[in-house]
């Protein structure tokens, strides 16, 4: 019965932001500014909480992202493993339903930014200092690497987004280049 109330409980919390991200668009920039307050917290909350399971299990996704560079769709799902892998971690379960929440925006950002060049690299390796940070149980250290990985993200968004701006610009095409990530 106990479980029963759990699921339900979960099931509840995830509905009730359900209609947050089911409105159609959700602006990438502000994606990435949620992303950074609630990844961050989540992040040194998982160098204090994990268990050396979950520490195992978040270090070999990043193993597994590096031996699939090269495929990238398989990579996204990885790295979205990855993310959701520090949410579990951290032990809070409104963390991790908000991070469930905008799971499908989330997925569909990684698949955009990761296309850009470089990106996955760079992703990587910042990943690869996270799960340092975490497996020294330094959260400090984790939550200023998950920033500076996200801020790295918003930087990648911003110029590609100013890049095809100024393609359209010079084709005169009056369309500006969205800023929203479209979500199911």
């Amino acid at each position: 019965a106990l479980d029963s109330i759990t699921r339900l409980a979960s099931i509840s919390s995830k509905m009730s932001m359900f209609p947050m991200v089911s409105m159609g668009n959700i602006d990438i920039l502000e994606l990435i500014e949620a992303r950074r307050i609630i990844e961050s917290r989540a992040v040194a909350l998982c160098a204090l909480r994990a268990s050396e399971d979950e520490l195992v299990r978040i270090s070999d996704l990043v193993d597994e992202m590096e031996l699939n560079i090269g495929y990238i769709e398989h990579f996204n799902r990885l790295d979205l493993g990855f993310h959701m892998a520090i949410s579990s971690g951290s032990h809070n379960s409104v963390l991790v339903a908000t991070l469930e929440a905008i799971r499908d925006a989330l997925y569909e950002q990684v698949q955009d930014v990761q296309i850009l060049p470089g990106a996955a690299d760079r992703a990587l390796g910042y990943h690869r200092r996270i799960v340092e940070s975490l497996c020294t149980r330094d959260s400090e250290r984790a939550e200023r690497a998950m920033v500076e990985h996200l801020n790295d993200v918003e930087r990648a968004v911003v110029a590609n987004m100013v890049g095809k701006r100024a393609i359209h610009e010079e084709r005169g095409d009056e369309e500006g280049e969205s800023r929203s990530v479209e979500t199911v």
